[in-house]
């Protein structure tokens, strides 16, 4: 996760990297991963209470019934959440970039060092003790650690039945609006009042 904000005037870059053996991509990994960048930004930024995110809209990670859940409870932070959704395809932003000089970084040392990387575990302290900056310009990376326990114990957390948003599909931006209610529309809008985009926002409330 890639966090951009303005700080005494200037504009900072943050990288935000968890480094998990958990392998399953879902919406209880990814709010695990919201989690930890709210607690990293609140130990570091306090000034920051909102988050405004941009992805892509894969179904199993971001954009179906229990991702939109989770954003009416802000994650179980106390950070807002604004959710913007790319259009299809169309998902590559700087985390993608920030992977892979991650990636790039572990396989220079396992060829300059004749080491391997076996498991989570190691990955974490290599890049965790490395004395060799793998980003440049404002960037600076924190990484986080999660374990596999850590990662179940998410995934088993209760989940209410939760019934789809309406045109979940066509949602393009999803904002907490309070606890258990969201704000969804067609749009990523961000204008001043008038706004021409309204008509096309809707609040939507989960049962129970």
């Amino acid at each position: 996760m890639v966090a951009i904000f303005n700080k005494n005037k200037a504009v900072t870059r943050d990288s935000v990297i968890a480094i998990t053996p958990d392998l399953k991509h879902d919406a209880s990994a990814v709010k695990v991963f919201i989690q930890i960048l709210a607690k990293h930004l609140q130990s570091h930024y306090p000034e920051i209470t909102n988050i405004v995110v941009w992805s892509d809209g894969c179904a199993a990670q971001y954009k179906s019934r229990v991702p939109l859940y989770n954003i009416a409870h802000a994650f179980d932070t106390t950070m807002g959440i604004t959710w913007n959704f790319l259009g299809s395809r169309h998902g590559k932003c700087e985390a993608d970039g920030e992977a892979a000089v991650v990636k790039n970084h572990l396989d220079r040392v396992v060829k300059a060092e004749d080491r391997s990387v076996g498991d989570a575990q190691a990955a974490f302290h290599i890049l965790n003790s490395s004395e060799r900056k793998i980003t440049s310009g404002s960037s600076r990376s924190h990484f986080y650690l999660i374990s596999e326990d850590e990662m179940k114990a998410a995934r088993e957390s209760p989940v209410p039945v939760i019934p789809p948003v309406p045109g979940v599909r066509s949602i393009h931006q999803v904002k907490f609006l309070r606890p258990n209610t969201i704000s969804y529309s067609l749009y990523s809008c961000y204008c001043e009042e008038p706004c021409d985009h309204k008509p096309c926002t809707k609040d939507y409330t989960f049962c129970g």
